[in-house]
């Protein structure tokens, strides 16, 4: 049976094919054909990669699907049960039975199983798995860039390797803006990205200097998630990034690539966070944030109101952003303090904030 579906998720949500919810034997529209006890689904490539939902006090008996547009001469290679910790290879004939209609391009499978969790069920008629991406997004930092993509199956993967370059239209644009003379404001900006890259910049290059580690063994059918940060780039350039997948016997799958621009990150209202570590012994670090340019007042008092250092004084102006100072955790004149509680306090104009900090010995 169909069991209890967990609310707020799809039942039978699909990773790779379609529900087919068109055949009059589905009562409730929904990918399960009451009328066969059984899951249409039409496979992608001989492929089906979905999620059986199972709620708490329900499970699924033996599990039917029928399986259209199997293009392949033969039935599936692989068949595997997987969650996020354990992954389960099924053998014809005593985890699942099959049988393959030729003519009609169908499968229908039986799992000899009962699934008392929420499973995934891979369905692949490949004998090389290779590596299935199904997302590769970039997100903009403040001077770095964050790559983060998923995969749904590997094998005989070794790991990956990220390329990066400036977009070439992007660096051919910003040219011919700098070299606009009625266009002066923008000349001088983009002039002062021009000078940090070069025309050799927009070639491929290899941004990790090690491989990127893929899963445990090289082989998984389950999803795969992973994330690496670029620290090497300058706010307002626009820069491709492209994936590379290595096997065990160094053959290479590109992937992307995928666009991003770096940009400084403005914080939209003044704030005096907590100092970390606290309590502290040694030193202790403040962080703040200014949204506007101005200059700002760090001092630092004892219970009694006493004046005991001044880490950050208002002699200059600062940029608009994020900021921390480094306390030592002793006074301006260079003596120690006793252990107990301290005021920080800070000042600009139209802000004042303070908080309490523990130093102990």
């Amino acid at each position: 049976g169909k069991g209890e579906q967990v609310p707020g998720v799809a039942d039978g949500d699909m990773i790779t094919g379609t529900l087919n919810k068109t055949l009059p034997g589905d009562l409730d529209v929904d990918g399960f054909n009451e009328g066969d006890g059984a899951y249409d689904i039409n496979a992608s490539q001989n492929k089906a990669v979905f999620t059986l939902e199972v709620h708490s006090d329900t499970a699924r008996y033996y599990p039917i699907f029928h399986i259209t547009n199997w293009t392949a001469n033969g039935k599936p290679q692989y068949v595997y049960l997987f969650n996020a910790t354990d992954t389960m290879p099924l053998a014809e004939g005593y985890g699942y039975n099959c049988y393959f209609n030729r003519t009609n391009q169908e499968l229908v499978i039986q799992l000899d199983t009962i699934l008392s969790t929420t499973t995934k069920v891979y369905i692949c008629r490949d004998i090389n798995l290779a590596v299935e991406l199904s997302s590769l997004r970039a997100k903009s930092g403040d001077n770095r860039d964050t790559l983060q993509w998923r995969t749904e199956s590997e094998s005989e993967n070794l790991g990956f390797m990220v390329y990066r370059r400036v977009n070439p239209s992007f660096y051919d644009s910003l040219g011919k803006i700098a070299s606009d003379t009625s266009r002066s404001l923008a000349k001088k900006s983009d002039a002062k990205l021009l000078s940090k890259i070069s025309a050799i910049d927009t070639s491929w290059i290899c941004a990790t200097s090690d491989l990127i580690p893929g899963v445990s063994g090289g082989t998984s059918v389950g999803p795969s998630d992973y994330k690496w940060i670029d620290g090497a780039v300058s706010n307002g350039i626009k820069y491709d990034y492209r994936l590379d997948a290595v096997d065990f016997g160094a053959n290479r799958k590109s992937m992307g690539p995928v666009s991003v621009i770096p940009h400084r990150i403005l914080p939209v209202a003044f704030m005096l966070y907590e100092n970390y570590p606290n309590p502290f012994r040694g030193e202790t670090r403040i962080r703040y944030d200014l949204p506007v340019n101005t200059a700002v007042d760090i001092k630092i008092y004892n219970l009694q109101g006493r004046l005991i250092a001044n880490p950050v004084r208002p002699d200059r102006t600062l940029d608009a952003g994020t900021y921390t100072c480094v306390w030592s955790g002793r006074a301006d004149d260079g003596s120690g303090l006793a252990t107990g509680p301290y005021i920080y306090r800070i000042t600009a104009p139209g802000y004042s904030k303070s908080k309490i900090m523990m130093l102990v010995k």
